[in-house]
């Protein structure tokens, strides 16, 4: 493989809620068809959901939190020069 996907809370989470099939299928569709990143912002989002929503323990957030790290070829940090960036790419192409 060497197509990247970005796994954001959204699918970070959808990997690990049956409540809707089909999300659940995509989510693993994309684990099986592309090399996955991930970022320190949507592995704390997805703590903060599985804690509040899904009453998880520290623990088996731990465990779900390594099993990402595991599939993902790189865990990303943001960093202002980031944000800097991405306001920079919103200035020359603004959202309509």
């Amino acid at each position: 493989m060497s197509d990247k996907a970005f796994l954001d809370t959204n699918v970070i989470i959808y990997l690990y809620s049956k409540s809707d099939e089909q999300k659940w299928d995509a989510a693993c569709n994309i684990l099986d068809s592309y090399d996955c990143v991930t970022s320190i912002q949507a592995m704390n989002e997805s703590s903060n959901v599985w804690f509040n929503k899904f009453k998880w323990s520290a623990t088996e957030i731990e465990k779900h939190l390594d099993n990402i790290e595991l599939v993902c070829d790189e865990v990303l940090t943001i960093h202002r020069n980031t944000i800097n960036k991405a306001l920079s790419l919103r200035i020359m192409n603004p959202f309509k």
